[in-house]
This record gives structure tokens, C-alpha cells and sequence, in this order.
């Protein structure tokens, strides 16, 4: 047959509603499983947030899903509990870069990511869930030091420009060691229990805004 041949146009077309319909078949499969997964992450963060010994029943009945909807997403509770901490990291990232975004100055930046982080244990209600969501990542068979260096590398992404204006020589690295100091201030809080008063948040900025600005014009050795 010719490629004009009236029986290989007519495959042709087929082809192309088959592509076209198979497309939107996917499509329609890709948002009912984002859903899904939304709901499985929501009903992760309330149910795990009260009690980390929750169990996949418990999550899959919040949601409002089965366990099949469960398991064609999540291998486990555990890996539930990694995805549900690295959304939360992302989220409280975003959040950090669009408050430094109402300040000007690098320094009132600065200032302000430090206070984002620390929030998350002066609120007793977000102290708890993290708290009790931290602790079921530490349990996690999932739970690895490569993760938990991407949640620091992400968090520290929003200083890299602020550390750079206010005369960081390694913006970079300083990001990740500023990141470093004030989430263990952060994990210390939330491991006593203790809210961190304003004193004691205005402490420790002083403190990392005088490491920035007095690495200036010096190497690490």
C-alpha cells in the first residue's frame, strides 16, 4: 500500500484517537492518584501528629481510602512518614522564602528565616505534631542521614542570597551551617518541650548574624 492508500490514512487516524484518548485516560488516572496521595499525606500529618505508633488503618480511614489505595502509593507507614516529612521541609521552605521576601535588607532576611524555624516550637499545637512526626521518622526503617542532609540543604537554600549580600565568601557552606545551628537549637526545644522565648530567639540571630558578618574576607580552614 501507497502511504495515500485510503486503508493506512484510516489506521493512521485510529492511532492518533487511540494516543489521544489513552492520554486523557492517563491524565484522569495521574489526578485521581495525586488526590490520593493528598489525602494520605493530610490524614499522615493529623493522625501521626497526635500518636506516632499510628497504624496504616488508622491513616487509610481518615482519608477516607482503602488499604489497596494505600499500598499503590506507599510501600509502607514508613515511607508514608519520609514523604510526609520531606512535604513538610519543602512547605516550611517555601514559607521562609516568601517571608524573607517582604524584607529588604539581608539582614532583616536573615533574621526572619531564623524566626520561621523557631516558630515551629513556640506554637504548642505545630510543636506537638512535629514533635510526634519527628519522632516517628527517627523510627522510620527509611529514615537515612542522605534524607535528612537534603531537608538541611533545602532549608538553608533561601539564605544562599542574604549571606552573599551581607559579604559571605562560601554563601553556600555558611547557608548549611547556619541551617545546622538553628535546627539544633530547634530539635533541642522540641525534644524538652520547651518554647523558645523571644529573648532566646533574638539570642541566637545575634549570634549567626555576628558568625556571617565575621567570616568576611576569611577562608575556612
Amino acid at each position: 500500500m501507497s502511504p495515500t492508500d485510503p486503508a493506512t490514512s484510516a489506521a493512521a487516524r485510529t492511532t492518533e484517537v487511540a494516543r489521544a484518548v489513552a492520554r486523557r485516560s492517563l491524565e484522569r488516572r495521574e489526578l485521581v492518584a495525586v488526590d490520593e496521595v493528598e489525602r494520605l499525606l493530610q490524614a499522615g500529618r493529623d493522625v501521626l501528629g497526635n500518636t506516632s505508633s499510628a497504624r496504616v488503618s488508622d491513616i487509610v480511614r481518615v482519608a477516607g481510602l482503602s488499604n489497596n489505595a494505600f499500598y499503590r502509593h506507599f510501600g509502607s507507614k514508613d515511607e508514608l512518614v519520609d514523604a510526609i516529612i520531606q512535604d513538610g521541609t519543602r512547605r516550611l521552605a517555601s514559607y521562609a522564602t516568601h517571608q524573607m521576601s517582604k524584607h529588604r535588607s539581608p539582614e532583616a532576611q536573615v533574621r526572619r528565616w531564623i524566626n520561621c524555624l523557631m516558630d515551629q516550637a513556640r506554637d504548642p499545637d505545630v510543636a506537638r505534631q512535629t514533635r510526634a512526626l519527628l519522632a516517628a521518622g527517627r523510627r522510620s526503617a527509611g529514615a537515612t542521614e542522605p534524607r535528612e542532609r537534603g531537608g538541611v540543604d533545602l532549608l538553608a537554600v533561601p539564605l544562599h542570597g542574604p549571606l552573599r549580600e551581607l559579604g559571605s565568601i562560601d554563601p553556600d557552606r555558611h547557608a548549611v551551617y547556619l541551617a545546622d545551628l538553628t535546627l539544633g537549637v530547634l530539635n533541642r526545644a522540641l525534644a524538652r518541650d520547651v518554647a523558645p522565648s523571644r529573648a532566646d530567639v533574638e539570642a541566637l540571630t545575634r549570634f549567626c548574624l555576628a558568625g556571617i558578618t565575621g567570616t568576611v574576607g576569611r577562608s575556612d580552614r
